[in-house]
């Protein structure tokens, strides 16, 4: 686990650090905000999370990536149903970017403390079946609704079978669409 090395507090003094992150900091004094500057490549997929509430921490922090210039590309608050933000977002070209963090509150307090984790993320996919148990009659079909989403660009060939069928169930293997969406 790094730290934050102050002065970090405008794009000129960013304290360059290296992917993945996992460092420590602090908002403070009032008013206070900390930049990290970080190289990527372009179509790189970065998640940046930051956790400070679920730590314990008075800070009610804001994430934000900039262009090295202070162009604002994304900036995240509240995610994942936490006052604590997070960023997924694919660069858009290669180059040095700036990660911010503030505080939502004027004055946090002395101990506004923060863990700042970034790391390069894969292209994936996330699948859910539509019901979660299912009546199997003799002789009939049961269709079953599956929903792929294909995330970051994912774009290998799919399939969905069962196994560990009870014995006489039989169920054909499907591919899936290439496309983000609901099936049968």
């Amino acid at each position: 686990l790094g730290l934050e090395i102050e002065p970090n507090n405008n794009s000129t003094n960013a304290q360059p650090v290296l992917l993945p992150i996992a460092l420590g900091g602090s908002i403070s004094p009032a008013g206070d905000e900390d930049r990290f500057l970080v190289e990527v490549d372009k179509d790189d997929f970065l998640e940046f999370t930051v956790a400070a509430v679920a730590l314990g921490s008075p800070l009610d922090a804001w994430l934000r990536i900039e262009e090295s210039s202070g162009k604002e590309l994304v900036r995240s608050d509240d995610a994942n149903g936490s006052r604590d933000p997070s960023v997924e977002w694919k660069a858009p070209a290669s180059g040095k970017f700036v990660v911010t963090l503030g505080s939502l509150v004027r004055n946090p307090g002395t101990n506004a403390w923060y863990h700042l984790s970034a790391r390069r993320i894969l292209p994936d996919f996330k699948a859910t079946l539509g019901v979660t148990a299912c009546t199997v009659t003799a002789g009939a079909t049961n269709d079953l609704k599956i929903s792929v989403r294909r995330l970051r660009g994912f774009d290998h060939k799919l399939s969905v079978t069962a196994r560990d069928l009870p014995d006489g169930v039989l169920c054909d293997r499907v591919d899936v669409p290439e496309k983000s969406g609901d099936f049968i």
